[in-house]
């Protein structure tokens, strides 16, 4: 019997995101493809999306599936429980990564009927085809699977997809890398997996035939260059096939960028490079356990500055063995990369991670649920760390934060972020760097729409300004 099926992902503030929501896509394609009838609302990517009790009402589903994420979990019990005032003994289901990580707590909460942990595509039909309400969610475990035939997501389920501007492309899943502070090997597996290069070149002429916004493809892999060779055959078929979409191609580690890579990547239409520096200090830097090194790193920021692309690089604040002292160490590397921007981030310790397990030795863990690292983030802004240790406590860790996005610029100043700026100056005593940061901002934004210009970046940022 067909079922109509509501699929969710919530809005979580500090985080939106500009590609839709892929994961929801692949179980749009398997359920559809069985007879279902799908709507997805991605409340992240279309912020225009109208409340969820309009679509409770109008599209009546038989189940309703949410995404979880750490951050927002506030959020999406709101979702539910919005969905139960609605209809009580509706059965829902959730998955994505807090599913995954945190099944053990959520197998607690009455709202929740079926759990999936992992990958759900092969899996979503036969549960909603017998989904019932149940007052103890069942755990659902679902282990990684070949992706060879991995499905062609459906966007034309999602309410407004014809809007949609950035496609999010995967060639593959996995990461064999052992980052002390990722869980994708919990959520992917080390194993990783390859999608055939013309398969994904032929999936976008697809996506470019009924989606008439679309403008820039994104390529989310967990890592999608762990064979360098792979990665620059895509880009020259993605050259040759005449995509003619802006490329983007995120979690490219610093090591495994060459002068090929880049000219190949310039060529497909790519616009930036993004790459994960972590942390600055040489002690703090080796515990995570990347494989690379710091001069991979500053040898790949050289390599991008002399290209032309933008090149944008992420740091991490309070990761074990990290002091207030050690932090400056990544501030003084962030100015010798001369990166167009950077996205400083407080360190989530989240389970599954080794990182998680030294702290729970050596420091004192707060609650995840609701904590945000901010990557992406542009406006100015200090989280709350959820965790510290004696040599790094949350309020030094909070000093840290702030005088790096200071130092470095990285914030877009708005009239509204006066007040916080001034406040955390005052606070933690950071008049000189604050005064400095403020008088920098006019050649910030100069430097932005210099650089941003004949870049799909303009727009991004253009669209996160005006919904702030």
């Amino acid at each position: 019997m067909s079922k109509r099926v509501l699929l969710v992902n919530p809005r979580v503030e500090y985080a939106q995101s500009f590609t839709p929501h892929l994961g929801l896509a692949v179980l749009a394609r398997r359920l559809g493809e069985s007879g279902h009838r799908v709507l997805v609302l991605d409340y992240s990517a279309q912020r225009s999306t109208p409340p969820l009790n309009c679509f409770l009402s109008e599209f009546e589903p038989d189940v309703v599936g949410v995404s979880l994420l750490t951050p927002g979990m506030a959020v999406a019990h709101r979702v539910m429980e919005t969905v139960l005032e609605h209809e009580p003994h509706i059965p829902i289901m959730v998955g994505g990564p807090h599913a995954t990580l945190y099944a053990d707590e959520l197998a607690a909460d009455s709202k929740t009927s079926y759990i999936f942990v992992g990958e759900a595509e092969n899996h979503i039909v036969e549960i909603v085809e017998k989904a019932k309400f149940e007052s103890n969610p069942l755990v659902i475990n679902c282990s990684a699977q070949p992706i060879e035939s991995f499905p062609t997501p459906d966007f034309s389920c999602f309410y407004g997809y014809t809007d949609i501007k950035v496609y999010p492309l995967l060639t593959s899943k996995g990461c064999p890398f052992q980052c002390s502070f990722c869980a994708v090997h919990k959520m992917s597996s080390r194993a990783w997996r390859t999608r055939d290069v013309v398969a994904c070149i032929h999936e976008l002429k697809q996506a470019k035939d009924y989606l008439p916004g679309l403008k820039q493809v994104r390529v989310i892999d967990d890592s999608p260059a762990v064979d360098v060779k792979r990665l620059k055959r895509f880009l020259r078929l993605y050259t040759q096939e005449e995509v003619n979409l802006a490329l983007e191609i995120v979690n490219i580690r610093a090591d495994e960028i060459d002068r090929e890579m880049i000219d190949l990547m310039r060529g497909a239409g790519a616009f930036e490079v993004c790459f994960g520096v972590e942390h600055g200090h040489p002690e703090v830097f080796a515990a995570i356990g990347k494989g690379e090194t710091l001069d991979d790193i500053r040898r790949a920021a050289k390599l991008v500055k002399e290209s032309g692309l933008f090149l944008r690089c992420c740091f991490v604040v309070g990761l074990p063995h990290d002091s207030f002292a050690k932090s400056l160490y990544s501030i003084r590397l962030a100015k010798e990369l001369g990166a167009d921007f950077f996205h400083w981030n407080s360190f989530i310790p989240l389970k599954g991670t080794r990182a998680r397990e030294w702290f729970e030795e050596h420091g004192r863990l707060h609650s995840e649920v609701g904590a945000f690292s901010l990557t992406g983030n542009t406006d100015f802004f200090v989280p709350e760390p959820v965790a510290e240790y004696d040599d790094f406590p949350a309020e030094e860790q909070k000093k840290a934060y702030a005088l790096a996005v200071l130092e470095t610029d990285s914030y877009i100043f708005r009239v509204n972020s006066i007040p916080k700026i001034v406040q955390t100056a005052m606070k933690y005593n950071l008049y000189f760097a604050t005064a400095k940061s403020l008088l920098r901002q006019p050649l910030a934004w100069l430097r932005f729409l210099t650089r941003f210009y004949r870049t799909g970046l303009l727009r991004q940022y253009a669209m996160a300004f005006l919904r702030s």
